[in-house]
């Protein structure tokens, strides 16, 4: 009775022995994609100065409206929000002054002026007008206008291609390997995210894959800046890498 318990038990073992495991090739393989931007970030201030702290604050509000009211309007824009998340305001003090305290600090320097500013990030698309909202938020009162990125609205479903054509690159480096030895290939035993295995693995299978949602937006009205920026957006590569381990007879 106990050999008849013995028995599968010591089949069990031998087929975990190190002895036992499959032959394989372990290859690297990469995949680099290029895709078109359908996103922009412009960002840019609104600035202000004068010798009355209101008239400091109307000017910055006021410009903040009208470009708030305008930019949606520009003509073949289809989706755009307007952040206005930083600001700054301060009194400008007589430079004489400031200067002379810098040495023996015991003075109180009178208010000349007061500064104030605020920053403006604009994201929209489609890309190809980037230029476009550059020139008009310049001219409605902007300064300091950059041209910040360029992104996807949907990057997962590109790093998936490139995921997807990595693995493809793998298993077409394998075959030539196992071919060239009169082997052929029989299937994946596992894939690892990046190159080369290690004791903290992270597997393609299940990887989380995240990015930024787009921005739900309504279609906007026709409107044009006086001078127009044509801009001429670069595609994005996305790169994948990973190693797999492959079956081979």
């Amino acid at each position: 009775m106990n050999r008849l318990l013995i028995l599968p038990f010591a089949a069990l073992l031998a087929g975990c022995l190190p002895g036992q495991e499959p032959k394989q090739i372990i290859v690297d393989g990469r995949a680099t994609i290029e895709v078109m931007p359908d996103l922009f970030t412009v960002t840019g201030n609104i600035r202000s100065r004068s010798s009355s702290r209101a008239d400091v604050l109307k000017d910055i509000s006021e410009k903040l409206n009208v470009i708030r009211e305008k930019t949606p309007s520009l003509q073949g824009l289809t989706h755009l929000s307007i952040e206005a998340t930083e600001a700054e305001f301060r009194p400008i003090l007589d430079p004489d002054c400031r200067e002379k305290r810098r040495y023996d600090g015991a003075e109180v320097c009178p208010v000349t002026g007061y500064f104030g500013t605020v920053g403006l990030t604009l994201r929209g698309s489609p890309a190809d007008l980037s230029g476009y909202v550059l020139s008009l938020i310049s001219e409605l009162g902007a300064e300091q206008v950059t041209l910040s990125t360029y992104t996807l609205v949907d990057r997962e479903n590109a790093e998936q291609e490139a995921m997807e054509n990595a693995v493809a690159n793998a298993r077409r480096k394998a075959e030539k390997i196992a071919a060239s030895s009169g082997s052929s290939v029989l299937g994946v035993i596992r894939i690892q995210y990046g190159e080369g295995f290690s004791d903290s693995e992270r597997y393609l299978y299940g990887r989380p894959m995240v990015s930024s949602p787009a921005e739900e937006l309504s279609p906007l009205d026709s409107y044009a800046p006086e001078t127009a920026l044509d801009l001429d957006p670069q595609p994005i590569r996305i790169t994948e890498k990973i190693t797999a381990a492959f079956e081979i007879e």
